[in-house]
């Protein structure tokens, strides 16, 4: 996965993380430093992840998920997702917000201080 991040300083960081199997990731964790550079209503990142215990599960239908993790405008941010078929701007309007810790943490390796703004 690949995490592309626009800074309010208009500089571009590209995060990697590299699978070494399915269930191990070598993280790269946002610190806060990090987030509050970030612009507010940015999708700061997204991907899509198979729907099932090893992915971002969120029905037993099976299928893949797009997810969203958008920046906030009160210091803030939450992950949506949707069918990997919706596009993005659909997924910002009508995605499902991701509410479990492991399933956000998946989505976005982030430190405790960046967590503590996950908006519920």
């Amino acid at each position: 996965m690949i995490w592309i991040i626009q800074l309010s300083t208009g500089k571009i960081l590209f995060l990697i993380l590299c699978l070494f199997t399915t269930n191990q990731i070598q993280q790269i964790q946002m610190n806060i430093k990090e987030f509050k550079q970030i612009k507010p209503g940015t999708v700061f990142a997204g991907g899509v992840l198979p729907n099932s215990p090893k992915g971002l599960f969120m029905s037993p239908t099976g299928g893949e998920l797009h997810w969203l993790a958008i920046k906030g405008y009160a210091n803030d941010w939450c992950i949506y997702c949707s069918w990997s078929f919706h596009n993005i701007d659909w997924i910002k309007a009508h995605g499902d917000k991701v509410v479990t810790e492991i399933n956000i943490r998946k989505c976005v390796p982030c430190d405790d201080e960046v967590f503590k703004a996950y908006r519920y």
